[in-house]
């Protein structure tokens, strides 16, 4: 290939990286995952109630598995690159089969043990 021929491939290459920093830098780069739920009440109504901290990700119930000892859930939304979560959080409402009662919760994507806030 000639010199000028590597220097057009060059601006050509130089141009298409500058366009995609620019579109991710102005509209973010998303993708769905787990992620780690931050605090967790009960409603009055007895609806567990999760906190997540992807602001504005549409969280939804991943998983939910119930028995006698504990109540392990994961909660996945959709994150974003250079923008979201600090103090902006989501909630996620889980109807359990049955009243919480002793039964503790486990965030099954950081593997620890919600506390319930008062």
């Amino acid at each position: 290939m000639s010199r000028r021929g590597r220097v057009i491939v060059g601006v050509v290459v130089v141009v298409a990286l500058a366009i995609t920093a620019v579109v991710v830098m102005t509209r973010g780069v998303d993708w769905r995952t787990r992620v780690a739920i931050t605090d967790a009440w009960l409603s009055p109504e007895g609806t567990l109630v999760l906190n997540v901290s992807t602001c504005g990700g549409d969280p939804a119930l991943d998983l939910l598995d119930e028995n006698g000892e504990d109540v392990r859930v994961a909660v996945v939304s959709t994150r974003q690159m250079f923008r979201g979560s600090g103090d902006c959080k989501d909630t996620v409402e889980v109807a359990l089969e049955r009243p919480l009662g002793d039964r503790t919760i486990t965030d099954v994507t950081s593997g620890k043990t919600v506390e319930l806030a008062p």
